[in-house]
């Protein structure tokens, strides 16, 4: 996207909810695309100690939630890699995120899930850590009130909400972020 970044500066919720397994030496049932699966393969296994469910787009069938569903009532915990609400699809328009389903499957099961990543204070942690940095010296940045700016700002990070991407006005209504700018592209004036 033209960010000069590199791969190892990048730290994603499905990374997080990988190394969080990872840890415990655990196997999951994964609802996930297949390009995101591919990220976790290692992880799969049966029978699985955990559900988890991220960005499955696609992937979101009556089948493979109710095998989410049958292991979750088999005693396989539930995790949400983040339980976003929507996201702005391709074609412009919002189109559900993975939090419905997992409302859903919390629902059907009698469980709560784990949240891994955003909004989660230990994922804006760990992120933090993973700079050798305090929150006091970080921002966070996006279009998600709840998920990214919010999240980020329970543990002393600055909040920064963009007006592009999924925001929508009413979302000012939810919580006060310490800035709001059109877009990141203002980022640098804003902050210098």
């Amino acid at each position: 996207m033209g960010f000069n970044v590199s791969e190892e500066e990048v730290f994603t919720a499905l990374r997080s909810t990988a190394e969080f397994l990872r840890r415990r030496r655990a196997k999951a049932f994964f609802l996930l695309t297949d390009e995101a699966l591919e990220e976790v393969r290692d992880l799969v296994g049966e029978p699985p100690d955990h559900v988890v469910v991220g960005d499955a787009h696609h992937r979101f069938t009556y089948e493979n939630l109710n095998a989410a569903f049958r292991h979750l009532v088999a005693g396989a915990g539930l995790i949400a890699v983040a339980p976003n609400r929507y996201f702005l699809d391709k074609d412009g328009h919002l189109s559900l995120d993975a939090g419905p389903f997992v409302k859903a499957l919390e629902f059907a099961a009698g469980k709560r899930a784990r949240i891994v990543g955003k909004p989660s204070k230990d994922f804006f942690l760990e992120v933090v850590r993973s700079m050798g940095l305090d929150p006091e010296e970080c921002g966070v940045v996006g279009d998600d009130i709840e998920a990214d700016v919010l999240g980020g700002m329970r543990v002393g990070m600055m909040g920064i909400l963009v007006r592009t991407g999924k925001f929508r006005e009413e979302d000012l209504k939810k919580g006060k972020p310490d800035l709001v700018v059109g877009s990141i592209a203002d980022l640098p004036e804003v902050l210098s």
